[in-house]
This record gives structure tokens, C-alpha cells and sequence, in this order.
């Protein structure tokens, strides 16, 4: 008999979130994609995840701000993508990214299994550890 989890309410489990950037693991595929949820408030930091795309739908709230540089490290390559309710965009693999929201806004993103929420900046002031709603 296959093991599997209860349903999980989403917005239950944003209202039990208390701040921005602080992820919480709603759901996993195949032992290898993590789908986490989490409010976006302000600037966080540029970073990237050389391994892995990054996937963002915006559940609520917003708009949220997504800055990409095309070269890394290179300002002028910047180009700035707005989500809205209801939109999706992915990341790439490798490529450095900001996110940022004048509004709070409610985010899904789905990732390989263990990624840092600050990719190859590796453990810092800004890393959270992910919380698992399913428990």
C-alpha cells in the first residue's frame, strides 16, 4: 500500500507563517521537487541556484518584483520581471535573481529537495530554515 499525506490547506497554512522569507514546505514529488509556500515583503538578496530552476506562482497579494541579471554579477544585464496574482515564471538554473514586493504577497515555489532559500550564497543572515506544514 503507497504512503501518502492528508490534504493540506494552502491559505491555513500561509496564516501560520508569521514573517517574509521564512519558507514552509507544503509538498514533495518523487523524493526530489519540494513545493514551498511563503510571503514576500521587501528586497531580499540577489542570489542564484547553480544546480537547480526555481519555479514562482503568485498565490496572492503583490505584485511581486523579480530582478534577473542575464551575465551574473553584471547590473547592466538587469532586467526586471512583474508577477501578478495568478502568474508563473521560472527561473533558470544559474541565473542570479532578486525578489522583492513594496506589498506583501503569498508565493508557491517549487525546487530540488534541499535548496537554501539563498542558493550559492550558502548559510547567511538571511538563510531560514524551512518549516514543513505537513507535520
Amino acid at each position: 500500500m503507497a504512503d501518502f499525506r492528508p490534504k493540506l490547506s494552502i491559505p491555513q497554512a500561509l496564516s501560520k507563517i508569521p514573517a517574509p522569507y521564512q519558507p514552509t514546505l507544503v509538498a514533495s514529488l518523487n523524493d526530489a521537487i519540494e513545493f514551498k509556500i511563503a510571503k514576500i515583503k521587501g528586497d531580499f538578496v540577489y542570489h542564484s541556484h547553480p544546480t537547480t530552476d526555481e519555479l514562482f506562482y503568485i498565490l496572492d497579494g503583490g505584485p511581486l518584483t523579480m530582478r534577473i541579471r542575464r551575465i551574473y554579477d553584471d547590473p547592466s544585464s538587469e532586467e526586471t520581471v512583474v508577477l501578478e496574482k495568478g502568474d508563473v515564471f521560472v527561473v533558470p538554473k544559474g541565473v542570479q535573481h532578486l525578489l522583492g514586493a513594496d506589498n506583501e504577497c503569498s508565493v508557491l515555489c517549487a525546487e530540488t529537495k534541499g535548496e537554501l532559500n539563498t542558493g550559492d550564497l550558502g548559510v547567511m543572515e538571511k538563510t531560514s530554515e524551512v518549516k514543513d506544514a505537513r507535520n
